[in-house]
């Protein structure tokens, strides 16, 4: 079934809903310049002049993320995908790697699997970075076979994409068998990983 399109705002909740726009675009100029904190500060306003402006959120936990206030940005990822429909896949990917973060990472796995299942039509791409994602979860709980799995998955959806992450998994997988892998090894790994692998999907902001 086809999400219900959010209703036009009207009278003085439309122009708070502009002004919340106006913020927005602010915000991400700031975020290009790495001002993310002042970023912040914008799109806490523009949330307080219109609670329901989802993509306010959505940019604010990419931008708490990156000040490593992940529980932040778990909390407003968590209202995109609640709320928003549209964007619910990549506010999945993006809370995954706040879980990851953490080091929660079977919670990463779900949110990975819930963002493989929400995925954009016609993103393989998309697609090939959650399934690398994923794998990169289970190499940190040390699960070869899954991430085995989900790497294959990975390539033979992008299979273009020579990334340092997925790189780093195949190494992984071919010296490592699980017997042998420890948790301050994997976790030596995935942080690793984890500076270098920062995928951020990019999405319209032509909606609420």
């Amino acid at each position: 079934m086809a999400p219900a399109e959010a209703k036009e705002p009207t009278g003085s909740a439309a122009a708070d809903h502009a002004q919340a726009e106006i913020l927005l675009d602010q915000a991400k100029a700031l975020g290009y310049k790495n001002n993310r904190k002042a970023a912040i500060a914008l799109l806490d306003r523009a949330i307080k002049l219109d609670p329901e402006f989802w993509l306010a959120y959505f940019n604010r936990a990419l931008y708490r993320n990156f000040e490593n206030d992940m529980k932040g940005s778990i909390a407003d990822n968590t209202k995109v995908i609640e709320h928003d429909p549209p964007h619910a896949a990549y506010a999945a990917f993006n809370r995954a790697e706040d879980y990851f973060e953490l080091r929660r990472n079977t919670e990463a796995i779900a949110d990975f699997t819930r963002a493989i299942e929400l995925q954009p039509a016609n993103s393989k791409s998309f697609a090939a970075s959650a399934y690398e994602g994923r794998a990169l979860c289970h190499i940190s709980l040390g699960h070869k076979r899954d991430a085995q799995q989900d790497l294959s998955m990975s390539i033979s959806l992008d299979p273009s994409t020579n990334s340092i992450s997925r790189k780093s998994i195949t190494a992984w997988i071919k010296r490592s068998s699980p017997d042998l892998i420890t948790e301050n090894a994997v976790f030596t790994l995935s942080e690793a990983l984890n500076k270098l692998w920062k995928p951020r999907p990019t999405i319209s902001t032509n909606a609420r």
